[in-house]
């Protein structure tokens, strides 16, 4: 894999996860929505959920970032298929996010 199509899968990724962040920010932020994950509940409950999102995406953008620079193209192939299916994962919870809130406008 080229550096250049794992800096494509890395910003994917962390696209991925800010867009399902913000989808979840906002369907929160209506009354007729409730939040259903656990472990969303038991963050913003402590106050952390904005830092651990932020946190995550962080990490896993430099995490990500610091595999380009290993030569073993099995590492980095490894790590960059595990960053396009995290990334497929939080884009499909950001879009179903999208059709909850355009449901619950509707």
């Amino acid at each position: 894999m080229n550096k250049k199509t794992a800096f494509i899968v890395v910003f994917f990724f962390a696209s991925a996860c800010v867009f399902d962040h913000l989808t979840t920010i906002y369907g929160m932020g209506m009354p007729s929505l409730t939040e259903k994950n656990p472990a969303v509940l038991f963050l913003v409950g402590c106050g952390l959920w904005h830092l651990a999102e932020m946190l995550l995406i962080a990490v896993g953008a430099f995490a990500g970032l610091f595999m380009v620079r290993f030569k073993s193209s099995e590492a980095t192939m490894l790590s960059m298929k595990t960053f396009t299916a995290a990334g497929l994962v939080r884009l499909c919870v950001g879009l179903q996010n999208l059709v909850v809130i355009a449901n619950a406008l509707g």
